[in-house]
């Protein structure tokens, strides 16, 4: 309940324990961001089957075995602008920094140090790494942009939606 309210790490932060006896080293940890876009990539490759290439996200089957460290990724995500309401904002994550932007924006509004302040209470004013975050974002920008089609949710997935907490 409630992974759809903002974009801070607080709700997108999820962990995820996988126990595959033989197919994952006991007590490994990834501490760098991954999504659910990893997930199935990740399990397919871990029981030897090969997916068609058109799967977004990427394998952590071989850190997960300790056979290589796990990838330095950027991650995205969408969700509520809590200062807006009726309006969205977009994350932008690495290992150490994150961007906030309204989903209307093209310069982060905020941007923290998640390794000095994991609790993002305390945003950074640095234009270095506003450039960086307005890179990323407009990466990401062009990402959505070749994905998947929106497409409108019938009454019954909607409701199903609704009830897990990820649409109001």
């Amino acid at each position: 309940m409630g992974h759809s309210k903002s974009v801070y790490d607080e709700v997108l932060r999820v962990p995820l324990l996988v126990r595959a006896p033989g197919l994952v080293r006991p007590h490994t940890r990834i501490r760098s961001p991954v999504s659910l876009v990893d997930v199935a990539p990740t399990l397919l490759e871990l029981l030897g089957l090969r997916t068609d290439g058109t799967l977004q996200g990427q394998s952590l089957a071989a850190s997960l075995r300790g056979d290589a460290p796990p990838p330095s990724t950027v991650r995205f995500a969408e969700g509520p602008d809590v200062r807006r309401d009726g309006h969205r904002s977009i994350a932008v994550r690495t290992e150490r920094y994150k961007w906030i932007t309204p989903e209307d924006g093209d310069q982060p509004t905020e941007i923290y140090d998640l390794e000095r302040d994991p609790g993002e209470t305390r945003p950074l004013d640095d234009e270095a790494l506003r450039q960086t975050g307005a890179a990323h974002l407009a990466a990401y920008r062009r990402l959505a942009g070749t994905g998947a089609t929106r497409r409108e949710l019938d009454a019954r997935t909607t409701e199903k939606l609704k009830a897990l907490g990820y649409l109001e």
